[in-house]
């Protein structure tokens, strides 16, 4: 049965157009109301089997709704990869990694799978449980003259970290393991090549070349630094100490 229902994520309205209820469970936290909708996103038979075909052999559970291995769920994948090529048409990107918010601010861990960004994050909430979890694993970043938001989206790794929101990011971490401490401040250059690395790249090239774009917009607007780190509750106060307006 086609079902209909309208998000906000960003600050874009979407229209969904689903044949599975698993696409509105996943979504319903960023349920919203609104005269015209910015997207229209519906998954077609097609793109679903491009996607069935890829995710397939891993278990992946949304709510106990359903695997990987149904429809409904690799409806969600699908619906996702959608909104994600639109999204730099309204001045937003995904990025893979971990975003948690305190007083205000937003702080990004990312790195490869298997680094430890979601020990961090556990840590992070240990030190500093007045914080929230943005994204867990798929954040979106909005791009304004001022400033760059970090948004909740629905898509957020198998913990189900997110929240419904957007706040200022202040601070990108690029994660490394290390025996030792050690954080330092470094220059977008320096940083692009691991950034658009964990960043959604579109299959359209005209939305890869507006994604490489405000990718270069967080120049002057965020602070980027390089962090090798022990998992320790110790790291993350370096981190966190490191990145806090001063």
């Amino acid at each position: 049965m086609i079902e209909f229902f309208r998000i906000t994520i960003a600050g874009v309205n979407i229209e969904i157009e689903c044949n599975f209820r698993n696409v509105f469970y996943v979504c319903k936290s960023y349920l919203s109301k609104f005269s015209q909708p910015d997207l229209l996103i519906r998954a077609t038979q097609s793109e679903m089997e491009a996607e069935f075909a890829e995710v397939s052999p891993f278990e992946e559970s949304y709510e106990g709704v359903a695997t990987s291995r149904y429809y409904g769920t690799v409806e969600t994948v699908a619906v996702e990869r959608k909104i994600a090529d639109a999204m730099p048409d309204f001045n937003v990107f995904l990025m893979h990694g971990a975003v948690v918010a305190k007083d205000g601010y937003a702080y990004m861990f990312t790195a490869p799978s298997g680094i430890g960004k979601t020990t961090r994050t556990r840590l992070w909430l240990l030190e500093y449980p007045d914080s929230i979890v943005v994204n867990g694993d798929k954040p979106f970043l909005k791009v304004t003259d001022k400033e760059i938001l970090a948004c909740g989206a629905p898509w957020c790794g198998k913990e189900g970290w997110n929240t419904n929101t957007m706040v200022p990011l202040r601070a990108i971490f690029l994660l490394e393991r290390a025996e030792k401490d050690h954080i330092e401040e470094i220059s977008l250059a320096k940083a692009f090549p691991i950034l658009l690395q964990q960043t959604y790249r579109p299959a359209n090239a005209d939305s890869m070349i507006k994604t490489i774009q405000l990718l270069r917009a967080l120049e002057g607007k965020i602070h980027i630094y390089k962090f090798c780190s022990t998992p320790t509750v110790e790291a993350v106060r370096l981190a966190y100490e490191t990145a806090i307006p001063k």
